[in-house]
């Protein structure tokens, strides 16, 4: 699995993202993730939550100020709830 950092980057301090692959996952689960800049040393006890794959039909609406802070209603499947 490739990982490479992303993110902001500013003088005297880290990365605050990374990025990763993952392979495909056959079903919805919750997976442990550690972390490793070197290979040998792993750090974190992050959870990632697999979900199916999403399916959007319909985006409402379409467009909104540049400014933000519009509402945005999507129409699909394979959207679950983390509440």
């Amino acid at each position: 699995m490739e990982v490479s950092p992303i993110g902001q980057f500013k003088k005297d301090k880290l990365p605050d993202q990374i990025r990763c692959r993952s392979p495909k996952w056959g079903k919805s689960d919750t997976v442990k993730v550690e972390i490793s800049i070197n290979g040998q040393d792993y750090f974190g006890d992050n959870q990632l939550t697999i979900v199916d794959s999403l399916f959007i039909k319909r985006i409402y609406p379409m467009a909104g100020p540049i400014g933000g802070g519009t509402k945005v209603i999507l129409y699909g499947e394979g959207f679950t709830s983390s509440l």
